[in-house]
């Protein structure tokens, strides 16, 4: 199914295969206009997960991915330019709380409002 232009639901359907695809509408508007900013492809790496699948991948308790209020994206041929392009992006959106994992070559983005906004971790 189709929730924006741009994201379809079996992208952030969570990974263990348990159908947990209860994700915040407002997360998808935001993903969309940043996905409209960026102009091509953004990858959803990870988003609604189930408790037991958040502990699998080590995900922190009480994670916006259990909320279905978060998710880990990146994009294609990944360069550091095309990632400040999407932190940017995102940002334009309005997110406001985020972590850049260079490591692991992914941004987190959520909507959480239990945890601290205005904060961007690297």
């Amino acid at each position: 199914m189709q929730l924006t232009k741009n994201l379809k639901t079996s992208e952030i359907t969570c990974g263990c295969g348990c159908g947990y695809d209860d994700i915040s509408p407002k997360l998808t508007q935001m993903f969309q206009k940043a996905r409209d900013k960026y102009a091509d492809a953004i990858i959803v790496t990870s988003g609604c997960r189930c408790q037991k699948h958040n502990t699998v991948v080590g995900g922190v308790p009480n994670s916006a991915h259990t909320k279905g209020l978060a998710l880990d994206v990146s994009v294609m041929n990944q360069t550091p330019a095309k990632m400040q392009k999407l932190a940017f992006c995102l940002g334009y959106a309005g997110f406001e709380r985020a972590e850049i994992n260079a490591s692991k070559n992914y941004i987190h983005v959520d909507i959480d409002d239990t945890k601290p906004s205005g904060v961007w971790f690297i």
